[in-house]
Order: C-alpha cells, then structure tokens, then sequence
C-alpha cells in the first residue's frame, strides 16, 4: 500500500475513533467534541431551507440503505457540499453523530479520485456518486433556481442557458440579492460579469483587488493572524509587494486592508477558523485564472508553494494539461524554476518532486539543470 493509501486508511481511523456511529444501534457514547461543531450544523439547518430535492439527492440518500461510506464528487458549484450537508442532516435526524470534517479536504478532489493511487483505497470508492449539472432535469434546475432569483429573471432564462454551467445552482446563489437586470446578465455570461467586476476593481477599487489576491496567494486560505498578530520583515515585505503590484502604497495599514476583506464577506469571501477563503471553491478557480493573466510574476514570486506546484502547468508539456488551471509561458519558465529551486531546502521539498508535472521529462530537465 502506497504512502497515500496508508494517509487515507490512518484518516479513516481517526475518524472511527472520533464517533462515526449511530447511537441507537452502537450503544455507544456520543462523542464529547461534537458540541464544539453545533454552531455550524445550525448554519446547514438554515441552508438547508433551500435545498430542492432532485433525482440525485434521493438516489444517495438510498445508497445508506445498504452501504456505509459514500464519496460524492463533481465539478465546484454543482453543488457537492449542499448535498453532502443536506444527507449529514438527514443521518442525523436518523440518530446518527454527525463530525463536520474540512481536512484533510484534498482527498475529496476529483482529479485525486481519478488519480491510480486513488483505485486501491476500496474503502471509499465502493460506493460512489458524481454530481454532473446534466444530471438534473430542467424542472429540478429551475426549481433550484427560483430559491434564490425571481421569476421575472427566472423565465428570461432559456433551457440551454440554464444547462450551459456546471455552477448553476452556485450562480444563482451568487445574485440572489441582485437587482433584476444585474442578475440576468450575470446569468447570461456569467465569466465575462465577474471578469469585469474584477477589471472594474483594478481601477477604482484598487485595495479590495488587494485582498482578493491575498487570498489568491495564499492558496484560498488567509490567515487572519497576518493582518493583527506581529508578523517578520519577511511577511511585511510579501505584503508590501503585493500592495505595490495592485497600484496601492507600500505600507498600506494591515487593519486597513483587513476592513476591505470584511467588507466582501458574504459576497466573495467568508471567514471560517481565523481565515478568509472563497465563498466556493468555483469562485477561488476564476479568480485564480484572473489574478494569474494580470499578476503572474507577482504570484509565481508569492505564492504557497503547493498552488506553485498544483495549479501553476507549464506550456512545453503535453500530458495532464487538464489538472492545471493556468499555464505559465515560456519566457517565465526560468523565474518559475528559480522559486522552486529557492524552496527546495525549506519543508516544501515534498510538494516540489512529488508533483505530477515532476514525473514528466521535459519539466524535471530544465529544473534539475539548474
């Protein structure tokens, strides 16, 4: 057994030995840190108002018939963790304990899942549901839809529009408190909206383009810490470029660029364990995307080294292009291997010569040249 094997099985583990059971049949005590996680299970319950039951939800809520484990997967804003919630809260109204569990969250990844390491871990590919948008049927999409938007937007949306997205539901969730005309053409094209509205920040709302990439750089997770805990010269000078590279002054007050965070909770962000992330991880890809084309030195120079690794591909391959979300050009190539290489001496050794691109001659030659 690979050494991921051997990650996910002591995984499984430690979850038994945190109270995966059901109460009635175990006899077993209730786990005592459970508690500590009601606060969040209220959210789901709220959330849970809007949840359309389609096809899909029932077909998984079957599968605890007779199985144990299921692995639901599918494309960001198809609406995996809606689901996933909404069957949590169904187990336990069931008598079920439920553990909400964030990580280790990329074992849930789709390219993981399909990856070959992935094939011998029976335990959690015996059963499996892939949430595709073509799986719903029109009527379940618009029902889905008119939680959150109103009818008069609703019945200016045509079937293919409404098919167009695997985000669908997670658009909508997007515009719900947009006026009419804006929702609509957001929904329309949605990518192009976004792209202006991040455009539209590069010109006048130069420090909440700031703060976007912050939390780009970081990987989808921010630690607040930096912005009200003492931080290095190091850290100062991370934030200082960044500040710099988006038009701002170097300097600029951290509790100032903190308010500008706060400000897009609810929108873009949300503030989960003293972090901002992406209110999704759909929203996290297309900022990602973004922030690449415009600031790509700044995040080669910047970033965690395992969104280097995982999201950054470079042009001169050929195999496995669909893993990665932007490609590094080639007169950028050396400065990308110069931050891999700066990087090889610290704890990020692993995330360097365990990528998948490492595997490939053509992006391990030119690095170990160096």
């Amino acid at each position: 057994m690979g050494t991921f094997s051997v990650k996910v099985m002591d995984l499984y583990r430690k979850m038994s030995k945190y109270g995966i059971h059901q109460k009635d049949n175990m006899h077993a005590q209730s786990n005592p840190e459970l508690p500590l996680y009601n606060n969040e299970i209220s959210k789901w319950k709220q959330e849970d108002s809007k949840f359309v039951s389609t096809n899909q939800s029932v077909k998984i809520l079957k599968y605890f018939d007779t199985e144990a484990i299921l692995t639901i997967t599918g494309n960001s804003g198809v609406g995996n963790s809606f689901t996933t919630k909404h069957v949590a809260l169904h187990m336990l109204s069931k008598g079920y304990d439920v553990l909400p569990v964030r990580k280790p969250f990329d074992i849930l990844k789709l390219q993981i899942f399909q990856s070959k390491e992935f094939e011998s871990l029976q335990l959690l590919r015996k059963c499996q549901m892939h949430l595709l948008i073509s799986d719903f049927t029109i009527s379940e999409k618009r029902l889905i839809a008119s939680k959150y938007i109103s009818e008069e937007v609703l019945k200016e949306l045509s079937d293919e529009c409404i098919q167009a997205y695997d985000c669908f539901p997670l658009l909508c969730r997007m515009s719900k408190t947009w006026e009419a005309s804006k929702a609509l053409t957001f929904l329309l094209n949605p990518l192009s909206v976004f792209e202006n509205e991040l455009k539209q920040m590069k010109s006048r709302e130069k420090l909440n383009l700031c703060a976007l990439l912050l939390v780009t750089i970081f990987n989808n997770n921010f630690d607040n810490g930096l912005l009200t805990d003492d931080i290095d010269i190091s850290n100062r000078n991370t934030l200082d470029n960044i500040l710099e590279e988006c038009g701002e002054t170097r300097g600029t007050s951290r509790k100032l660029i903190k308010d500008h965070l706060d400000t897009m909770i609810g929108v873009y962000l949300m503030f989960e364990e003293n972090s901002y992330r992406f209110a999704n991880e759909r929203l996290f890809e297309m900022t990602f995307t973004f922030m690449a084309k415009i600031f790509l030195k700044c995040m080669i120079k910047h970033c965690v080294v395992s969104m280097l690794c995982d999201k950054f591909g470079l042009e001169c391959l050929d195999e496995g292009r669909q893993h990665y979300h932007f490609f590094v050009p080639s007169h950028f190539e050396n400065f990308f291997y110069e931050r891999l290489l700066k990087e090889t001496d610290t704890y990020n050794f692993l995330d360097i010569f365990d990528c998948k691109q490492m595997n490939d001659k053509k992006y391990r030659a030119p690095f170990l040249a160096l």
